[in-house]
């Protein structure tokens, strides 16, 4: 019946290794070992691609994290049943190499790829699919994804809608859903969303979190905690052997220690840089700045459910007390526009919406109608680093907030964490605090971009504020059920109007993605998502 639904000397080699820079690496390091043939006195040599990351990963289980370290490597590792067209969020095919959906929009078939191996050597097949999908939705599931503690996913998001799910042959698996969902194959190419062993979950159970094993261009090979990740190319990769013999993730939280060890080919892409560091990196003949569009929104989240912020005309109020302007260009050196809307204009379901404008008379014109005409006291939480959303960094942004909102009479006691502390803090049910927020989108669709933040079930995902509005949820649910655009469009405008207005946020900016590379490093694109996806395609040249 369907079921409904690492030694010690290596790693100090490596740190070696790592400091030392260069591109290849010979016998004393990891990714050297198993070069050359047997007593071979000079090995072949080993192309290593270096990235240097803010933060080390909460975990590489992508149903089990949300975090943007965690994707950059478990996009390395791992395939969805469908991917995105290179550098954009178009859905193409994945491991699923073509599907079908019912008229109705609940019953999905997908026709799998044959001869695809996950890295532990077993098979990809239908039955892995349903084994995936069982661990993902099944409560009774031994090792049911949920079980485990301390864990933040997307899985109500992307999964919360399937009933049941069989294999019809080896290479057919049936996915039904409870009701239509607009965003589903968009869902499933997300990092968080991608295949994992069977093999591996029976294997290691919880400790899949650290011993990652997917279908993906890469395969695993240690994790040295706060230091770096290292991945291998995998040889038999079904979209093509990579370019590149390894992937070091470097974990590099300063912001100039980061751009210094590109400068001086330590490292050979930064995943964060600095908006600051953008005109220096331009003028350097060895670096290539790349930039798109960010499918992102940064801003300051305000605790809706607790006094004073329970006021509309507070929340407003602080909207128009923060000069968004002089922060773009003082903080952000012009690579940010303030929002105007809660969606991005990157999405094709952005509507603008009225900006609200500095204006500090009216902020203190709105605080006394709430009864605050000398203001308040409050807390934000905020974090060092630099995110995709925020570039500058959440300590510094908060900074220049908290210098504005005093001008109103509002004094902020600043609490700056280590992120994943800050994450943590943030997504649990008590919140109550300030904190700095944002959002990197993960698929191009506008209820993944914006019901994570504005949804009522969404406080434990990126919904930090705590605002809830029967209204905007009543929304939410007719938006993803909608398969018409046009339709879903004029949906998302309506939410889009609605969350403005009541602003749960202190609304800033729309980042621009910028990535720094060595002028070594050849065909690596930049993708909407911020991941790392299609690193097969990546070379060094020289190497």
């Amino acid at each position: 019946m369907v079921r409904a639904v690492a030694s010690a000397l290596i790693g100090a080699l490596t740190l070696v290794l790592v400091a030392c820079g260069g591109g290849t690496a010979t016998t004393g390091s990891p990714a050297a070992s198993g070069s050359g043939a047997a007593g071979s006195a000079t090995p072949a040599a080993t192309s290593i691609l270096r990235v240097a990351i803010a933060a080390d990963p909460t975990g590489l289980d992508p149903e089990s994290v949300l975090q943007n370290e965690a994707g950059f490597v478990t996009s390395t590792l791992y395939d969805g049943l469908t991917s995105y067209a290179p550098g954009t969020t178009n859905v193409q095919p994945g491991l699923a190499q073509s599907w079908t959906i019912s008229p109705d929009g609940t019953k999905y078939v997908f026709t799998l790829r044959q001869g695809v191996k996950f890295s532990d050597g077993t098979p990809f097949n239908a039955q892995a699919v349903v084994s995936w999908l069982d661990r993902i939705v099944n409560k009774q599931n031994p090792n049911y994804v949920e079980n485990q503690k301390g864990i933040n996913d997307f899985n109500s998001f992307t999964f919360g809608d399937v009933s049941a799910y069989k294999a019809l042959s080896d290479s057919q698996v049936e996915v039904d859903l409870s009701k239509p969902n607009a965003e589903f194959l968009a869902d499933l190419a997300m990092a968080w969303s991608a295949v994992v062993s069977p093999a591996a979950v029976t294997k290691y159970g919880a400790d899949v979190m650290t011993h990652p094993v997917g279908t993906g261009p890469f395969t695993f090979v240690q994790w040295v905690k706060g230091q770096y990740v290292e991945v291998k190319a995998n040889p038999t990769y079904w979209g093509g052997k990579p370019k590149v013999d390894e992937i070091i993730f470097q974990v590099i939280p300063e912001a100039s220690t980061r751009l210094l060890s590109l400068e001086q080919g330590k490292v050979d892409i930064l995943a964060d840089v600095a908006p600051q560091d953008v005109a220096s990196l331009k003028s350097n003949a060895k670096v290539q700045v790349l930039t798109q569009p960010g499918l992102a929104v940064n801003g300051i989240e305000l605790p809706t459910q607790t006094k004073p912020f329970t006021d509309v005309r507070v929340r407003q109020a602080l909207n128009y007390a923060v000069d968004k302007e002089t922060l773009n260009k003082d903080l952000y050196f012009g690579l940010a526009t303030t929002m105007d809307s809660p969606d991005s204009p990157v999405e094709w379901s952005y509507s603008q919406q009225t900006p609200y404008t500095y204006d500090l008379a009216k902020a203190k014109q709105l605080l006394a109608a709430a009864g605050l005409p000398n203001g308040f006291q409050a807390t934000l939480d905020t974090y060092a680093n630099p995110r995709g959303y925020n570039p500058a960094g959440g300590a510094k942004s908060a900074e220049a907030v908290q210098a504005d909102l005093a001008k109103a009479g509002v004094q902020v006691k600043l609490n700056q964490m280590d992120f994943n502390a800050f994450l943590s803090a943030a997504r649990q049910s008590t919140f109550a605090d300030m904190s700095s927020g944002g959002w990197s989108g993960d698929n191009g669709d506008p209820d993944d971009f914006m019901q994570p933040l504005f949804g009522c079930n969404a406080f434990a995902q990126g919904n930090h504020s705590h605002y809830c509005n029967p209204q905007v949820d009543a929304l939410f649910a007719k938006g993803i059920a909608t398969p018409d655009q046009t339709q879903r469009k004029a949906i998302y405008a309506q939410i889009e109007s609605t969350v403005w207005q009541d602003a749960p946020w202190i609304f800033l900016n729309y980042a621009t993605q910028v990535r720094a590379t060595s002028s070594r490093v050849q065909g690596y694109k930049l993708n909407p998502t911020e991941m790392f996806f299609d690193m097969q395609d990546v070379s060094l040249s020289g190497s």
